[in-house]
């Protein structure tokens, strides 16, 4: 992200990772082939595109010259408001993937509930019949 904005004007790269941000919050409502386990080739092409940008300016930050004063006192001069807002999104990310996992165990259990209810209901028919046969 630091290397986007010192490639691009702060307020087009602030709108474009704010834009980007929305755009993953709205993610699991637009793509609907992900819930009938399909795959969606444009999603799949922009991951790829995400991916590419990531690798791009990692290596322009390697590249680049070190930070000439000490990583402490950066850390100091530090707003509030951004340890506050990188707490939000942390918790924020926590809550999604716990949310996203008990969706999961939820829907497994309800495969297993109607796997056993038709077992048993088989069970019961073949027992039916014999009792039929038998009588």
């Amino acid at each position: 992200m630091f290397q986007t904005l010192k490639h691009v004007p702060e307020s087009l790269g602030v709108l474009l990772f704010a834009v980007g941000g929305l755009f993953l919050l709205v993610l699991p409502l637009v793509d609907r082939k992900a819930s009938r386990g399909e795959r969606c080739p444009g999603l799949t092409g922009l991951f790829v595109l995400l991916l590419a940008y990531a690798l791009v300016f990692e290596v322009l930050a390697l590249l680049a010259p070190g930070v000439q004063s000490h990583p402490e006192t950066e850390a100091v001069r530090g707003s509030p408001l951004a340890g506050i807002l990188v707490s939000l999104g942390l918790l924020w990310a926590v809550i999604g993937f716990l949310s996203y996992a008990l969706l999961q165990l939820v829907r497994i259990n309800t495969r297993f509930r109607l796997l056993s209810i038709r077992r048993e209901a088989e069970s019961t028919e073949g027992r039916l019949d014999g009792w039929e046969k038998n009588r």
